[in-house]
């Protein structure tokens, strides 16, 4: 009985914790068609979905000229350079020599070319739907261009030119989107990157508690 009961006010629990989620839930309707994203999306904005299948990565980019798909194969070498390029982030870059930074650099350019090559030259602020292991990547500190011979305040981070927000399904991002269009703003935060210091997220640290406890 006790079990029953617990399974019973679970949701109520959620949505009392997650007041956000709790006003989309109510206005939710179902799946929303890709039209209907597309009306949504703002012309310099792309959402970018991903599907892992097998080694296969499928990538399903909408913007307002419709709907794009790609396949690209995502073997054990690409995974490894994730996990390592993750592991970075992890650590922080900290007593790094030049060899390793050189790694880095190659392994975060790698991924770039996997994940986000020849997305719509438009599209600057990006909506990204993670997959897997994908949804542990910050996705702007990925390297837009080579960098082997950079320091880490000199790489190009793709949050230099683009702003980037995750989304768990573009029905999700939808109903928040009009969520949000319904209600004014109270409060606003605002926070910009600071390049200054050599290791990789010293400078992004928040009351000393390090970038990699605080990112996706």
């Amino acid at each position: 009985f006790n079990a029953r009961l617990a399974y019973d006010q679970f949701p109520d629990s959620v949505d009392q914790a997650f007041p956000a989620f709790a006003k989309i839930k109510k206005s939710w309707q179902g799946q929303i068609a890709p039209a209907e994203i597309i009306a949504e999306l703002a012309p310099q904005e792309a959402l970018v979905s991903y599907s892992f299948s097998e080694q296969q990565l499928h990538r399903f980019t909408i913007d307002k000229e419709g709907i794009h798909w790609q396949q690209n194969q995502f073997d054990s070498d690409t995974e490894s350079n994730l996990e390592a390029f993750l592991h970075t982030l992890q650590t922080g870059g900290q007593d790094f020599d030049s060899r390793e930074r050189v790694a880095f650099a190659s392994q975060g350019f790698s991924l770039y070319s996997v994940l986000l090559h020849e997305l719509p030259t438009a599209a600057t602020n990006l909506v990204i739907i993670p997959d897997g292991k994908l949804g542990y990547l910050p996705f702007e500190l990925l390297l837009s261009q080579p960098a082997a011979g950079s320091s880490f305040r000199q790489m190009p981070y793709l949050l230099r030119s683009h702003q980037l927000h995750y989304a768990y399904s573009g029905s999700l991002w939808y109903y928040a989107q009009r969520q949000e269009a319904l209600e004014t703003p109270a409060q606003l935060a605002a926070f910009a990157p600071s390049y200054e210091s050599e290791s990789l997220l010293s400078s992004a640290s928040t009351e000393g508690t390090p970038l990699s406890q605080l990112v996706r």
